[in-house]
């Protein structure tokens, strides 16, 4: 499969500086609201990787394809109660040879407005997102996890004493909030040389995120270092060997073809017990379209949905070692092709 090389930026590009980066990072700008981060380093693969997989989940548009700004597609306001994208920033929170890690800020306003934050963290060496799952055993992870969620409801039973609340946002977080805590999948995180951070931002309410709420947990590393596999102490500690690890948790993106002819990339993930979404992009057209279904046995099987949300094909496939194999059809089942796709 080729790997395409980022085509010319249309919008403003200004360098990003910071404190001996291992990746370099440019800015693409539109006006004064929206700012996201293009990466750029000798390993193209790298490059590749992180850039594309930012820009599919977060911008359902690769760089290259946009008839106007690379923002086009979340800033269109599909009628919905909360519009399209209003502004989107970003923060590096680590750029070293043991991580890539960014924090993007979001709100979206139609009827109302929302606001959210995403962290995605990689490894610098080959492109994988990193998960905390990936760093731990199975049983020193459940470990981890007891920790960190004891530690975010003991701060969050300090807020409700420190913090005047009204009754009600009192009430959802001591309810919702302490729950969710509980059902975190912890993927709000980052860290640094000696500590990991956690956030709860993604779990509040619209009142509750302004609402004074301590929303960082910190979690020494050297506290939990004996729970560490290999990959988490490399990742984590040394950097020794981290371009040969793996990532097993996702979603990671695959590039594949359709009938060995049409290029692809896609994200998809789980987020029930069987159902799962997920994202895909041609090349050729580096526009984003949506994937929805589920897990039956061992067979993916998701339908493929344009902006207007009508079916324009379905995909089955089974991953196998990282290796998806199955086929493409069209609505009325009359052609079907065969899907190829791998890490």
């Amino acid at each position: 499969m080729k790997i395409l090389m980022l085509l010319f930026l249309t919008c403003s590009i200004i360098p990003s500086f910071g404190q001996s980066p291992y990746l370099s990072v440019e800015e693409i700008t539109r006006g004064e609201r929206f700012t996201f981060p293009l990466i750029t380093s000798d390993n193209d693969l790298v490059d590749y990787k992180i850039n594309t997989y930012l820009q599919l989940a977060e911008l359902e548009l690769l760089k290259g394809h946009e008839h106007d700004h690379i923002f086009e597609r979340v800033a269109l306001d599909d009628g919905t109660i909360y519009g399209g994208a209003a502004a989107i920033d970003y923060e590096i929170l680590q750029n070293t040879h043991r991580a890539f890690s960014v924090k993007l800020d979001r709100s979206s306003c139609g009827a109302t407005c929302a606001y959210w934050n995403k962290y995605y963290n990689f490894n610098p060496q080959n492109g994988d997102r990193y998960f905390l799952q990936d760093f731990f055993g199975e049983a020193e992870f459940e470990v981890f996890k007891k920790l960190v969620t004891d530690r975010r409801k003991a701060t969050l039973t300090d807020d409700l004493e420190r913090i005047e609340l009204t009754e009600e946002v009192a009430e959802f977080v001591k309810g919702y909030v302490g729950s969710a805590i509980e059902e975190d999948d912890l993927e709000g995180f980052y860290f640094t040389k000696d500590s990991i951070y956690l956030d709860i931002f993604h779990l509040l309410g619209k009142h509750e995120k302004s609402a004074g709420l301590t929303l960082l947990t910190a979690v020494a590393i050297s506290d939990i270092a004996p729970l560490l596999n290999a990959f988490g102490e490399s990742a984590l500690i040394s950097g020794r060997h981290l371009g040969s690890y793996e990532a097993q948790q996702g979603p990671q993106l695959y590039f594949g073809t359709i009938h060995d002819q049409y290029d692809f990339v896609m994200l998809i993930r789980q987020d029930g017990e069987t159902h799962h979404h997920g994202l895909y992009a041609y090349l050729k057209y580096g526009v984003g379209i949506y994937l929805d279904g589920k897990l039956q046995g061992d067979e993916y099987h998701f339908e493929e949905k344009n902006s207007q949300l009508e079916v324009t094909g379905n995909l089955s496939f089974q991953e196998r070692g990282g290796v998806l194999t199955g086929t493409w059809t069209d609505p009325e089942a009359t052609t079907t092709l065969t899907l190829h796709a791998r890490r």
